[in-house]
């Protein structure tokens, strides 16, 4: 039997590769993320995705390659704690300055793949991320 999550609220981010390295944010508490951020109203996920991207870590969607939307998966919102679903995208490219513009996640770093589930706090995301390894491993 699946279970099913009621959420209220939406954000939209990506798994952004580069060279064997993944995008991933640190908030204020000292937790790693991807960025992402709440999908705001009239936006569509992508659209919510590549704006967050370019707040958090610098990356305009001009400089991204979309490979394909990863899913959606469910979470616990760190601040507010309701559920919120995430939909994420894998995207790939090239810049290697990081640089954000959101205080609330202001250390964006590039951190090798085989070091990102020890650096994710949630385990929702841990387990999202674990079922996108295929996938990333062809790029």
């Amino acid at each position: 039997m699946t279970q099913e999550y009621a959420f209220e609220e939406e954000s939209a981010g990506g798994i952004i590769l580069n060279s064997g390295r993944i995008a991933m944010v640190r908030n204020l508490s000292g937790n790693f993320s991807f960025p992402k951020g709440h999908i705001k109203q009239g936006e569509d996920p992508l659209e919510a995705a590549y704006r967050e991207i370019e707040e958090e870590v610098g990356i305009f969607k001009e400089d991204l390659t979309l490979i394909k939307k990863l899913g959606e998966y469910t979470r616990p919102d760190g601040f507010s704690g309701r559920n919120k679903k995430i939909h994420m995208f894998l995207f790939t490219c090239k810049k290697e300055n990081l640089v954000s513009k959101d205080s609330e996640n202001s250390d964006p770093q590039w951190v090798p793949i085989g070091d990102v589930l020890k650096k994710l706090r949630w385990p929702q995301d841990r387990t999202f991320f674990t079922s996108c390894l295929k996938e990333l491993e062809k790029f």
